[in-house]
């Protein structure tokens, strides 16, 4: 079992940056696949599933659950099952297709599998979270970035040792530079407690007072104050979880990006209809991001057996403008 909670506990991650090579699986569409460099392994992703959320000149940061990727729930039908390789693929194509420069995606079962994905995507590089469970199984976070575009830091895992966090935060610093101006900002991924009982609801409250402690210590300190805090919270924004989400409602501070998408009605998670992936942003992105809200793409009416191939999440996306 994990050790009593502490305030906050900040511990460096092992990097895992994913670059190299891999064996080819499967073979390439005749025509419907664009760029990619020659010694993956892999066939250029394809980009043609679902529209591109943005262009080049905006950055798109997502998060995804991707349900014990791959095709590691039993709820899955057989045809994921039967075909953990063509999930794989399918994750990798909506991604190039959907154009995402920086992705937290929760619940990678399998390394390899999140490898895959990094390694079919041309300009892309990812990190992963060490962290595993007291009995050795584990639902990763990781996060995937276009290293043609993005430079980053060294990844960080957070409140390690509090058991308020099933799964540390992870926390990754990217710096985008367009027409030699630089936007540094900091992404903190986040999958917090499952569950509808009080004690569930107690244990988010506390990961968010205390992820709040830290990123407003952040703000109000020397340290960076450009945060996007984005992941499967867990919680909804109802009259329920509104009081789970009191640290972050702080206008002056912060803005929950996924409030105006809960307003009307949308979901991320399809098995209940509600949304529980949320991203919240420091007022200091204000500018980058420019009036922008959370868009959360219908890939379910794009995809054929979206929930029995991929998940039963849908990812959450924010545009980026020119810094």
């Amino acid at each position: 079992m994990r050790a009593p909670p502490l305030a906050l506990v900040v511990v460096a991650a092992t990097l895992v940056v994913l670059t190299f090579g891999a064996c080819p699986i499967g073979t390439p569409p005749d025509d419907e696949r664009d760029g990619g460099p020659d010694d993956t392994g892999y066939p250029p992703p394809r980009t043609d599933l679902t529209d591109a959320l943005g262009d080049d000149d905006t950055l798109e940061v997502a998060a995804w659950n991707l349900k014990n990727f791959p095709c590691g729930n039993e709820s899955f039908s057989t045809v994921c099952r039967d075909d953990p390789a063509g999930s794989v693929e399918l994750v990798t194509d909506l991604i190039a297709s959907l154009a995402l420069d920086v992705l937290a995606v929760e619940e990678i079962a399998d390394v390899e599998a999140f490898e895959e994905i990094v390694q079919r995507l041309p300009n892309h590089e990812g990190v992963l979270s060490t962290d595993e469970y007291f009995d050795g199984t584990y639902q990763k976070i990781g996060v995937i970035y276009d290293a043609s575009k993005l430079s980053a830091g060294e990844p960080v895992q957070l409140f390690a040792s509090s058991d308020d966090f099933p799964r540390p935060a992870y926390q990754l610093e990217l710096t985008w530079t367009r027409s030699g101006e630089p936007l540094t900002f900091l992404v903190i991924a986040l999958h917090l407690k499952a569950g509808e009982s009080s004690d569930d609801r107690g244990e988010r409250t506390r990961a968010i007072a205390q992820l709040e402690q830290y990123v407003g210590n952040l703000v109000d300190g020397d340290g960076q104050d450009n945060i996007i805090v984005l992941g499967d919270f867990n919680e909804t924004l109802d009259a329920a979880g509104l009081p789970v989400f009191q640290p972050l409602r702080d206008g002056a501070r912060y803005t929950i990006q996924t409030q105006s998408n809960h307003n009307a009605g949308e979901e991320s998670f399809l098995s209940s209809g509600v949304i529980l992936d949320h991203i919240v942003t420091t007022t200091s992105l204000a500018s980058a991001i420019d009036g922008a809200h959370a868009v959360i793409p219908r890939l379910q009416r794009d995809v054929d057996d979206y929930r029995e191939r991929v998940s039963d999440h849908l990812p959450v996306a924010l545009s980026i403008g020119p810094p």
